[in-house]
């Protein structure tokens, strides 16, 4: 390798380099394709208010329909992502055993996302007989592995980005294609803003639909300033709540 910016860079990794090139320009049209989404004229949805006595009804009219192929390449992107850490784990191992593998050793090369640390210990005893010898138990490149597992987060764990990768990619290939949706944004009085959404409690992931409804007094304030507002977003993974 003669060009001294990639000198970090080992050659045997230069084709994961390229994959996630890929990934990235697959995030670049994702993010292209939402700005474009959610900068339309009319907004992403439209909300009516109808008094209902001592009640006033804040009531979604209509909802722009989400770019069917946002999530088509959000899938391509994860499926990527996740496809550099395959490929770097197989060119490693090969570097590190000094030779190429063998069939048997080869179906053995994945990366896992353990939840406990006795998943861990079944994934590496199933390596012990025709692994690569760097991915069993005491070799090198086991101990790197584990050292990214997802069960090191006692909280959690299945929340650890390695999981969620899995859990995304695994669901997108076997089961159903990936989906987006619209979900209002969290609000919440300037005063009683929280330090972090941790201390939110779960609510179910939710999708906003034509003709859900809000209620609250007639009397309350109808003016935004109360409440630190967002305006509504796209994905699985925003919060949703009311003043």
């Amino acid at each position: 390798m003669t060009d001294t910016q990639l000198d970090w860079l080992p050659e045997r990794h230069l084709g994961v380099a390229a994959t996630l090139s890929h990934a990235d320009e697959l995030i670049g049209q994702v993010s292209e394709l939402l700005f474009d989404y959610q900068t339309q004229s009319g907004g992403v949805f439209g909300l009516r208010e109808i008094p209902a006595g001592m009640m006033s009804q804040t009531v979604v009219e209509r909802i722009a329909p989400i770019p069917r192929k946002v999530p088509l390449l959000v899938a391509d992107a994860l499926v990527a992502l996740r496809a550099a850490l395959e490929h770097s784990l197989y060119a490693e191992a090969e570097f590190m055993d000094g030779a190429p593998l063998d069939e048997k050793a080869a179906k053995l090369v994945e990366m896992p996302a353990s939840d406990t640390y006795e998943k861990f210990g079944e994934w590496t005893k199933k390596r012990a007989r025709n692994g690569p010898p760097s991915l069993r138990a005491g070799g090198e490149l086991a101990r790197r592995i584990e050292g990214l597992q997802p069960f090191h987060r006692n909280v959690d764990p299945h929340l650890h980005p390695l999981a969620r990768l899995v859990l995304h990619t695994n669901h997108a290939k076997h089961r159903t294609p990936a989906i987006t949706a619209v979900r209002l944004a969290a609000m919440y009085r300037e005063d009683q803003l929280p330090r972090s959404i941790r201390d939110l409690p779960p609510r179910p992931e939710e999708p906003l639909r034509v003709g859900t409804s809000s209620r609250r007094p007639n009397w309350a304030p109808k003016s935004p300033s109360p409440c630190s507002r967002q305006s509504g977003s796209t994905g699985q993974a925003q919060a949703g709540g009311r003043c």
